[in-house]
């Protein structure tokens, strides 16, 4: 019964720890869609030195705070899980084998 108590108690610990890394994901994603919201015109046309000029402009400021340590996006950028290929439907950076340190 020991060993039960101790499976349930490391699971709902690793299912928070996923939960709070993922939380990064999620307001990343709010981040650059509040940009592109931002950057759109009313023509629905994308200006994207606009919504990069956002996106340099909330670079150092606060945008999350879990259990009051706030972040900023830059930290939350860091933070971000790498949800490229069949999550996102785009391709995986290359990265060339000469950009390797040897």
């Amino acid at each position: 019964m020991r060993s039960k108590t101790a499976i349930i108690f490391f699971t709902g610990i690793i299912t928070l720890l996923c939960l709070y890394h993922l939380s990064f994901t999620y307001v990343a994603w709010q981040v650059r869609n509040k940009a592109i919201a931002y950057a759109t015109a009313a023509s629905g046309t994308l200006d994207e030195l606009k919504k990069q000029s956002y996106l340099d402009s909330v670079w150092l400021t606060p945008v999350y705070s879990p259990l009051g340590i706030e972040y900023t996006y830059q930290q939350v950028k860091e933070q971000e899980l790498n949800l490229t290929g069949t999550l996102t439907g785009k391709p995986a950076k290359q990265v060339s084998e000469t950009s390797q340190p040897v």
